[in-house]
């Protein structure tokens, strides 16, 4: 399981050992759609005005300046980073022993990830599960503990021996697709 920054790490295990990967889960997943300039455009170059604490949205976005401006990261995007040697593609995601599935957990508000890009380019491959949650935005799961909550009962019942499909969760946060 990984988010944001840390699919890229997941994407490059995927590419390079995936005989070693069962399934995975990506949330926020930042290795998809690497070539789309919302990315780099909203990650590095946007700039933030206004107090961070007048609302989650503000504050959201004043961590996320903080962390993009970090100098691994900023390095990283700046210099570093080759888009299609992170990107994940359909290809690489191993096909699951079992009939289980892998899991892509996307934001609709997202101002990264292009969500419903990523579900349109993953809508055909089968062993591969798209949740969106179309009010939240980038990392807004955290502060959202119904929906957090169903995420953690929905990655439990996949990662249980012999289990194929997502639970059956008592609360199903609004705004969440399957």
């Amino acid at each position: 399981m990984s988010h944001s920054y840390g699919t890229f790490v997941t994407s490059k295990i995927l590419q390079l050992r995936p005989e070693v990967v069962d399934r995975v889960c990506l949330i926020d997943p930042v290795c998809c759609m690497t070539c789309h300039p919302k990315l780099t455009r909203n990650f590095v170059y946007r700039s933030y005005q206004g107090w961070p604490l007048a609302s989650k949205k503000r504050f959201m976005d004043w961590i996320q300046l903080l962390f993009s401006r970090d100098l691994t990261v900023a390095d990283t995007f700046c210099r570093q980073l080759n888009g299609m040697d992170v990107n994940v593609f359909a290809h690489d995601f191993p096909v699951p022993t079992g009939g289980k599935k892998h899991l892509l957990v996307l934001s609709g508000q997202d101002p990264l990830v292009p969500a419903h890009l990523v579900m349109k380019q993953f809508k055909e491959v089968v062993h591969v599960d798209t949740l969106l949650n179309e009010r939240h935005g980038h990392g807004d799961f955290l502060f959202d503990s119904k929906y957090l909550a169903y995420l953690v009962v929905d990655i439990r019942t996949r990662t249980e021996a012999g289990s194929t499909k997502a639970a059956a969760p008592a609360h199903r946060s609004p705004g969440a697709t399957l």
